[in-house]
């Protein structure tokens, strides 16, 4: 156990660093880098909430008042992210058609969370998470059919930042709706597995990165 909150703690720290790289080479390319912006205050959210973990968790030993402001910020944040999300893909003028595709796909997979929600869900969090889960795997794999048949031209993929999302929510998702139904019963679970969200985050801040240095340096 001791091991795991060691994995933990470095995870965390792993994940404030490069956090904090892709906030400056956001801002160092932000008249550049166009629709992919919204990911850069992404990282800055980030930061914040990875200075709180480290001061009150790490330092301070105080992890009940973390979790509660986490739980309270974790709603502001999945919503943040989502809106980011799909202004990234909707932005994308490619061609009509797959533009057309998508919002159909995006709208029946909205309805069926609608659906879900008014009969299984009672939590925000969870709603927001496989809400996330679902619209970021429906663009995402849209989009990878889109290369594949050669309808997004090739110089414009975004590829690093469209596998790194794909990756990222189907490693954090899982973890936070494990969170979310321990977190009454078993909370001391928590700290030894949030090193799942933090490799997810991990991976993702530095998908963004290289997207963000890709894009500035083509």
């Amino acid at each position: 156990m001791k091991a795991l909150i060691i994995l933990s703690s470095s995870s965390r720290i792993m994940m404030f660093v490069t956090s904090v790289i892709c906030l400056y080479n956001g801002i160092k390319y932000y008249n550049k880098i166009k629709s992919i912006k919204g990911f850069i205050f992404l990282s800055l959210l980030s930061i914040a909430d990875s200075l709180s973990y480290i001061y009150l968790v790490i330092i301070e030993k105080n992890k009940t008042t973390f979790y509660k402001i986490s739980e309270q910020t974790q709603i502001l944040y999945h919503v943040v992210e989502i809106g980011v999300i799909l202004y990234f893909f909707i932005s994308k003028n490619y061609d009509q058609k797959v533009l057309i595709k998508k919002h159909k796909t995006l709208i029946f997979a909205l309805l069926t969370l609608l659906y879900l929600y008014n009969i299984l869900i009672q939590s925000t969090n969870t709603f927001l998470i496989l809400s996330e889960l679902i619209i970021v795997n429906t663009l995402c794999i849209n989009y990878f059919f889109s290369i594949y048949k050669k309808k997004i031209s090739q110089i414009d993929t975004h590829k690093y930042l469209i596998n790194g999302l794909f990756i990222f929510i189907n490693i954090t998702a899982p973890y936070y709706i494990l969170e979310n139904n321990i977190e009454k019963t078993t909370p001391f679970l928590i700290s030894y597995i949030n090193f799942i969200n933090d490799l997810g985050y991990t991976i993702l801040f530095l998908s963004i990165n290289k997207e963000v240095k890709w894009i500035a340096l083509k």
